[in-house]
């Protein structure tokens, strides 16, 4: 049989990465991003700027200006990661080789992952105090409406209002019986596909990767609740080498914006005919009284 790394063109590789890269990507929907497809150096930034809750004024004496403010957050962009895969020469003339099982699909995921991870970091007790103590087994629909009104008291927006939770919290709000029956919901998703639908106003987003980073083990985090402007996103596609000696393919996801890019080289001293898929991004704290964190105890 053909091996696929030689007969299949980067372009056609980087497009059947895109329906993977969409599943990936849905939580991406819970935070404000900046994924402009311009080329970037690591280390560069990105400013933008965040509004604080306006106010409602008295109009009757007449309609007098008042400030408002936007507060200037910049989003470093100080990761460029990837995934790098070799394949040696023998394999190529010998094997049958799945791209989207051993490359594309773990290529992706580790990408995606990444960012997640560092998101995840961010959300301490430094950077976000507020929060509610909720065990694993109370964690219900009823939670989610004391957070909704936590976030409503922080006047925060109730647009895009996402609850973001780790996989065991997950697995107790998908048992709950309000939600598992889709009578009384309106929607069988929960016992088809493992997919909760909005609940008191949240988005919800299972995201296993919060147990496993630091301030998750330290201090206790499950998840959390917040709207866009809490946490911040920026990337950007790394810039193409000069006369570099393969192919480049720059695909960018058209539901969000955020690009990332295949490179395809044979490297004569290995011995390897190597790929890779990348993106540069950073991460930062919006507006802090945007979120609530859910701890476990």
């Amino acid at each position: 049989m053909a091996n696929t790394i030689a007969g299949t063109n980067l372009t056609q590789i980087s497009i059947m990465s895109l329906d993977i890269l969409q599943r990936e990507l849905i939580p991406f929907q819970a935070f404000q991003t900046d994924f402009s497809a311009e080329l970037a150096q690591e280390g560069a930034a990105v400013t933008t700027r965040i509004a604080t809750a306006p106010s409602a004024a008295d109009l009757s004496s007449g309609y007098t200006a008042v400030d408002q403010t936007l507060t200037a957050k910049t989003v470093t962009l100080s990761n460029f990661k990837g995934l790098v895969v070799g394949f040696t020469d023998l394999e190529v003339t010998k094997s049958s080789v799945s791209l989207i099982d051993l490359f594309i699909v773990p290529g992706v995921r580790a990408m995606t992952n990444a960012i997640f991870d560092d998101v995840n970091n961010l959300v301490t007790n430094a950077n976000f105090s507020q929060n509610e103590v909720v065990a694993a087994a109370s964690f219900t629909a009823n939670s989610l409406a004391l957070l909704s009104k936590d976030l409503t008291i922080a006047n925060a927006s109730k647009d895009g209002r996402a609850a973001i939770i780790n996989s065991t919290y997950f697995y107790n709000l998908a048992k709950d019986a309000d939600l598992k029956n889709y009578l009384n919901y309106g929607s069988n998703s929960v016992i088809v596909n493992n997919v909760i639908p909005r609940v008191h106003g949240f988005d919800v987003y299972e995201l296993s990767s919060i147990d496993s980073t630091p301030n998750a083990q330290s201090e206790n985090l499950a998840g959390w609740v917040n709207t866009k402007q809490a946490l911040l996103i920026a990337a950007r596609l790394p810039a193409a080498p000069a006369n570099f000696p393969g192919e480049i393919a720059n695909v960018t996801d058209p539901g969000t914006g955020f690009s990332y890019q295949f490179r395809r080289w044979y490297d004569p001293d290995a011995g390897l005919h190597k790929m890779s898929v990348g993106t540069i991004w950073g991460v930062s704290v919006g507006n802090a009284s945007c979120l609530y964190r859910i701890l476990s105890a």
